[in-house]
């Protein structure tokens, strides 16, 4: 994995809620809105805290529960309904309420296959992600996607796993 990282670095695009896009790129990371401004710029790999990096060469509970740590959030980490799958469950309070990001991992895969996410009472919705070995035949869509110019020469200070507690509460982008 880790040849294969060198020669190929790593990407992620996301569709989220009402238009916004991520993309997580060799070139940087950008969250951009509806209108193809972008609302705010990163280092490469910021997208990928709190979700699997294989290349790292770890578990990816282990990366989930390490990203947790490293941003001062509770976690609890539990056996889910079947024996292949186990919950990280990470808490973090706000003023608005706390947050709660259940993650559903394969252990056999050793991949995210959900995210659910609750703000206060409230449910907030789930990333439920879809892995290349998934898809029958990929097709251009799975070419790592250019860094728009006006994200580049920009960087500010990446949130680690809290994007996706901002993505929770609705302050994403």
């Amino acid at each position: 994995m880790y040849e294969a990282f060198k020669e190929k670095a790593p990407w992620l695009t996301a569709d989220v809620g009402d238009g916004l896009r991520i993309i997580d790129c060799s070139e940087g990371a950008c969250i951009v809105r509806p209108d193809g401004s972008v609302a705010a710029a990163y280092p490469p790999g910021a997208f990928f805290k709190g979700l699997a990096r294989p290349w790292m060469g770890m578990h990816t509970i282990d990366i989930v529960r390490r990203d947790a740590a490293a941003a001062g959030i509770w976690f609890d980490t539990s056996p889910a309904k079947n024996e292949k799958e186990v919950n990280v469950t990470l808490l973090d309070e706000h003023e608005e309420g706390n947050v709660e990001l259940v993650y559903t991992v394969d252990l056999e895969d050793d991949i995210v296959k959900v995210i659910k996410y609750r703000l206060g009472r409230q449910d907030g919705g789930s990333l439920t992600f879809t892995y290349l070995q998934d898809i029958e035949q990929a097709g251009s869509e799975f070419v790592e996607p250019a860094l728009p110019d006006e994200a580049k020469g920009r960087g500010e200070k990446e949130r680690g796993i809290l994007w996706l507690v901002d993505l929770a509460c609705g302050r994403l982008g």
